[in-house]
């Protein structure tokens, strides 16, 4: 086998679309790499006259394209293709130029049949916390367990709902609800993880930009590499003044990274500066900040009610 520093996350590729296959079972990944190579025939090439891409073409001829999600149903299904796993890994794969989507293939391949693993230091960048004990997520979001208030909302669960289950062991008694949006199909693959999982607390199918909560809820709302990072930029706004409004007066809202945009945008000043409520951004603690996220992203959004 052959391991290659940094195979995806070097070469510039979204670390999700691996992160999200490493996770996903031997026959989830061989429907996959069938799903990519058809995906792959609807891209457009990153060659024309004047050598740009045209990015329109890209979201007409695949993102969108109709057709192809018929074939992408008979290949996969229609419950998993609205999977957690699966749709993550279908969008993202849809963004891309052809010879990007190409590269990003072949070494899925290689994944797939053990010619590439990935190095400790990739599985350091494509891990996320959604199995983390307390003090990961504590450590991450730069509070303590006495700073959690009686009402909890964690936006964005993993597949275990993690959080909540080690905050319900160290406080028991504490009221905690868990949302995410790939709990919304009512065969996806997070409902049966989550259905064999004990003592988490709520769980409910919820879009972090549309919470189905009402007005000062919460004491305490906390998200981690979940929201606002699969929020469209253009959602931005809406998704942080959703968590305003569900916090109670006095509470508090830690969203990490602060980062958007399916990961591509990292926030600053001047996405939030004329928001109407009260929020900042704030440093992730160093060795935090090292340990668990790339280069480059030092912040944290913190809202205050």
């Amino acid at each position: 086998m052959t391991e290659r520093p940094g195979f995806l996350v070097d070469e510039g590729i979204s670390p999700d679309i691996t992160s999200l296959f490493l996770r996903a079972s031997d026959d989830t990944r061989d429907r996959l790499i069938i799903a990519s190579g058809r995906i792959l025939y609807y891209l457009p090439s990153a060659e024309s006259k004047d050598g740009k891409v045209d990015e329109n073409e890209i979201l007409v001829r695949a993102a969108d394209n109709p057709m192809l999600d018929l074939d992408l149903v008979d290949i996969l299904g229609e419950d998993d293709k609205n999977d957690w796993y699966i749709s993550g890994f279908l969008w993202g794969l849809r963004q891309m130029t052809r010879e990007r989507a190409q590269h990003v293939i072949n070494e899925l391949i290689g994944i797939r049949n053990g010619i590439i693993i990935p190095t400790p230091n990739d599985v350091k960048i494509l891990s996320n916390l959604s199995d983390g004990r307390l003090d990961d997520y504590l450590s991450v979001l730069g509070i303590g367990i006495e700073d959690i208030g009686s009402t909890v909302l964690d936006v964005g669960t993993g597949a275990s709902a993690g959080f909540a289950k080690w905050l319900k062991v160290e406080k028991p008694d504490i009221t905690v609800v868990s949302t995410s949006m790939h709990l919304i199909p009512k065969k996806s693959r997070m409902r049966r993880n989550l259905a064999k999982q004990d003592n988490i607390g709520y769980l409910v199918g919820s879009d972090g930009t549309h919470l189905p909560f009402a007005d000062a809820s919460f004491e305490t709302v906390v998200s981690v590499n979940a929201d606002p990072y699969y929020t469209p930029i253009d959602e931005l706004a809406t998704s942080l003044r959703e968590k305003e409004r569900v916090l109670k007066r006095g509470g508090i809202a830690i969203l990490c990274p602060a980062v958007c945009d399916f990961g591509r945008h990292d926030i600053v000043q001047s996405d939030i500066q004329d928001l109407d409520i009260g929020i900042s951004l704030s440093k992730i603690a160093p060795e935090a900040a090292t340990r668990v996220y790339r280069d480059g992203i030092s912040q944290m959004l913190v809202i205050r009610k």
